[in-house]
């Protein structure tokens, strides 16, 4: 009696449609996973950065990347985070841009 991964005994062209099925799916996991990797390099990337403007175009695009790897691994939560620091990263580079950005320290020592 054959098992029910092996699929049925008089029909091969279902069994190799299966396995080429199979390979064609763990070929698009394989480059959904390569762009959450790259998402988390740029952010791991962040963390070394000495320049404010730097850390957040990083986390931009760390943020755009994360989005792309939500949409197609289907992760609603993530893509939910990362669209709010989108808007964060944007308002703080603009801010930085504009010379309008401080560290509020100064702020808080008068």
């Amino acid at each position: 009696m054959r098992g029910f991964a092996e699929g049925p005994a008089d029909n091969r062209s279902s069994r190799v449609w299966g396995q080429r099925r199979m390979i064609e799916l763990t070929t698009i996991t394989g480059k959904v996973d390569l762009i959450g990797y790259i998402a988390s390099l740029l952010v791991l990337l962040t963390f070394t950065m000495r320049s404010m403007i730097w850390l957040r175009l990083f986390g931009l695009a760390s943020n755009f990347a994360f989005i792309t790897y939500a949409i197609l691994a289907e992760l609603p939560p993530i893509f939910m985070l990362h669209i709010v620091l989108i808007a964060i990263n944007a308002v703080r580079v603009a801010e930085l841009w504009r010379g309008e950005a401080g560290s509020g320290l100064a702020k808080d020592k008068k």
